[in-house]
């Protein structure tokens, strides 16, 4: 089993938590500012991960929990 469990990526599902359009920027400075590379996840990257997955190079991977934080 192979789990991709991303820190905050930049997707639509960000303006559903309840913050006001005014207060988004800077919500999204802040929480940009708990990640190493001070910036959110974007999807690609996250679908990178995942169609490096299914190559060979990455067949000794069985059972892991692929972490996505920028760190």
């Amino acid at each position: 089993m192979i789990i991709l469990n991303p820190g905050p990526v930049d997707t639509e599902i960000l303006a559903k938590l309840g913050v006001s359009e005014r207060k988004r920027p800077a919500f999204l400075e802040a929480m940009a500012n708990t990640i190493p590379v001070g910036r959110l996840g974007q999807p690609m990257e996250i679908a990178n991960v995942a169609i490096f997955l299914v190559f060979p190079e990455a067949s000794l991977r069985t059972a892991s929990i692929s972490m996505s934080t920028a760190e």
